[in-house]
């Protein structure tokens, strides 16, 4: 059994008042994080809050569409090492050795993305991805080193295709299975059955092609589902320090 474990919850201003006060008979504190909500599943901070407006911020502005129009938008996603006991709803996190009977090809992430639930739920804004972000996740994924960087690297050579154009194609061929993963949690057509229950998982074990893993994490996406096996995305792993490449259950509490 993994250490991760993280509870998460999605409380309103009175909620949050009300456990502000519970902490503070404690002499806990309840820090609130304005940038990166992915923060509050660092492991290493006891309890911690994204703020509704961390949603909008920096790189979190087109990830954060999918808590926009979730039915949590506007409210504080709490993170902790403990659970809230007389707290509504939230999920629980832990590490797993979960591994995929399958996962699709190229082909079968482009028919998940036609999904109507997909196409009529999916954020506007979440497909308005700026050049200048193209650029910084492009610097990112040479950074990684894995193997399927260089893999793509090497395809995209023989076009002679430099700078935002090269990052753009390269950007391209991610974004599909990230669109895909969405889809996923939102339409399944990989999962796992266990005592009746459908259980999505990521569509992709590599964090480089997973992207807003949050909003699986916090049930603002697949919902409708108990239980999820999550992949971290870079954000996940480098500010909420899950480990890259491993499924993660997502369980409501």
């Amino acid at each position: 059994m993994s250490e991760y474990l993280r509870y998460t919850y999605a409380l309103d201003e009175r909620e949050l008042a009300r456990l502000k006060a519970e902490l503070s008979a404690r002499n806990q504190a309840l820090p609130e994080i304005e940038k990166t909500p992915c923060k509050v599943l660092d492991p290493r901070i006891p309890i911690g809050c994204a703020t509704p407006d961390s949603w909008n911020q920096g790189s979190c502005k087109r990830r954060g569409s999918w808590y926009r129009r979730s039915g949590q938008a506007g409210k504080y996603l709490v993170g902790s090492a403990f659970r809230l006991e007389g707290f509504p709803g939230g999920t629980v996190i832990t590490e797993t050795n979960f591994t995929p009977p399958r996962l699709p090809g190229r082909e079968e992430q482009l028919e998940l993305i036609q999904s109507k639930v997909y196409q009529s739920e999916k954020p506007v804004d979440w497909e308005n991805v700026e050049s200048s972000e193209i650029m910084e996740l492009f610097k990112d994924f040479k950074s990684m080193g894995t193997r399927e960087i260089p893999a793509l690297l090497k395809r995209l050579k023989p076009l002679g295709l430099r700078g935002l154009t090269k990052a753009t194609v390269l950007f391209r061929e991610i974004f599909v299975t990230n669109c895909a993963n969405h889809a996923n949690f939102m339409d399944p057509r990989y999962f796992v059955e266990e005592n009746g229950e459908k259980i999505p998982y990521s569509i992709s074990d590599n964090t480089l092609f997973i992207c807003s893993a949050c909003a699986e994490y916090f049930d603002l996406v697949g919902s409708g589902f108990k239980t999820k096996l999550v992949v971290p995305c870079l954000g996940a792993a480098i500010y909420g320090i899950m480990r890259i490449n491993r499924y993660h259950q997502v369980r409501k509490l």
